[in-house]
């Protein structure tokens, strides 16, 4: 991985997350910050917003993934907790928005050494 990009993961919204997509040319109403109050609300995800910065601190990407477990109703109640951690995964619905090809590659390292399924 490049040593020249950061990543920055966070639970609340960064200020000028919206600002950035309309400034982008793939950004979509599926990265922004209403999209994640929906998805919590509503879908039972947790959002975090992700972002790789250069050094120079310009946002090279960012999308908004979402951890999430699958419903295991299906499975007796002392096991639930269990299966639910077990079956969890990041996922993100279209995107990221980024113009940057190795800021991309640097993004799929990143999600390669997370210990979870991947949807995206």
């Amino acid at each position: 991985m490049c040593v020249n990009y950061s990543i920055v993961i966070s639970d609340e919204c960064p200020d000028d997350w919206n600002r950035v997509l309309i400034k982008n040319k793939i950004g979509n109403i599926y990265n922004t910050k209403e999209y994640a109050q929906y998805a919590r609300n509503w879908l039972d995800w947790s959002p975090f917003f992700f972002r790789i910065i250069d050094k120079k601190g310009i946002i090279l990407l960012q999308v908004i993934l979402f951890y999430y477990s699958p419903k295991s109703k299906k499975f007796p109640k002392l096991f639930r907790p269990l299966i639910k951690k077990l079956k969890s995964s990041i996922r993100w619905n279209y995107g990221p928005a980024t113009n940057s090809s190795n800021s991309l590659l640097y993004f799929f390292d990143y999600l390669k050494n997370q210990k979870k399924y991947v949807h995206g």
